[in-house]
Order: C-alpha cells, then structure tokens, then sequence
C-alpha cells in the first residue's frame, strides 16, 4: 500500500465505516489482524444502485450537446 494514494483513500473509507486498519502487515500488526478475524462484527452497507440514473446523466447531457451543435449547423 505504501505510496499508493487511492490504497490510502480506501483505508480512511473503511476506517470511517468501522472497518480496523492497519499500515502493514508486520509482526507487530498480527494481533490485530487476528482480533479482526475472530470478531464476527458485521459492518452494516447500503450501496443503492443508481446505474440508470447516471446513465441518464450522461446520456441527457450529450444529448442536449450533440442537439445544440446540429442546430447550430442545421441553420448555417
């Protein structure tokens, strides 16, 4: 993980979810890697899907691109 930036990101998601983290996976860290193995905490998520909504986004935005600039040229 070291030095790469999304990893970290990642990290600081999980951690604000509850999830333990550690830096490494050195001697130090097994005890609490294995605490986090045995504990049967599950970490409640809701990840909705929004696929279409986004899609329509996108969609409906270049939509209205493509229609302005073949209007423009429709005229000329």
């Amino acid at each position: 993980m070291k030095s790469q930036y999304e990893q970290h990101l990642n990290a600081a998601a999980l951690k604000a979810m509850g999830v333990p983290v550690i830096k490494s996976l050195k001697p130090k860290h097994h005890e609490a890697i294995h605490a986090w193995l045995e504990n049967d905490k599950i970490i409640e998520v809701n990840y909705p899907d929004t696929t279409q909504q986004i899609l329509d986004m996108i969609f409906n935005k270049y939509l209205y691109m493509f229609e302005k600039n073949t209007a423009g040229a429709i005229r000329s």
